[in-house]
């Protein structure tokens, strides 16, 4: 199919639309056989609902290892998980409480310090 570019030009330009389509089409294998890793890991909370008692403590030990954390946001959300672990029985929601489901989306950082303790607060009971 000769594109008007003169022969030499024409084989080249056809070559490189051969080359692009076809490295288009590995990267869209790839990513429809193997999705990325940002899709995996937002699937991940709700794919593993069952989880010990210091699952809050150790995705924060994982993103401090990361570096998605500084010492000192690791060692302030580390002091209030333990601060707000004692006192009060967990209201169990399935196979989690929902005080572990608190701690755990602190410890994600879906949630700041004061909405953290203020959830808590309320799970317990506490009057304000």
């Amino acid at each position: 199919m000769p594109l008007g570019l003169g022969p030499f030009l024409d084989q080249i330009v056809t070559l490189l639309l051969l080359i692009a389509a076809a490295i288009g089409g590995i990267h869209l294998y790839k990513k429809t056989v193997n999705p990325s890793q940002p899709a995996q890991v937002q699937a991940a909370p709700s794919a593993a609902p069952a989880r010990s008692a210091f699952s809050a403590e150790e995705m924060l030990r994982e993103r401090y290892a990361r570096g998605e954390i500084d010492r000192a946001h690791y060692l302030e959300m580390l002091q209030n998980l333990k601060a707000q672990s004692s006192g009060g029985s967990p209201k169990v929601i399935g196979t989690l409480s929902a005080q572990e489901i608190v701690r755990e989306r602190y410890a994600r950082g879906e949630i700041n310090r004061t909405q953290f303790q203020e959830i808590m607060g309320d799970l317990r009971g506490d009057k304000q």
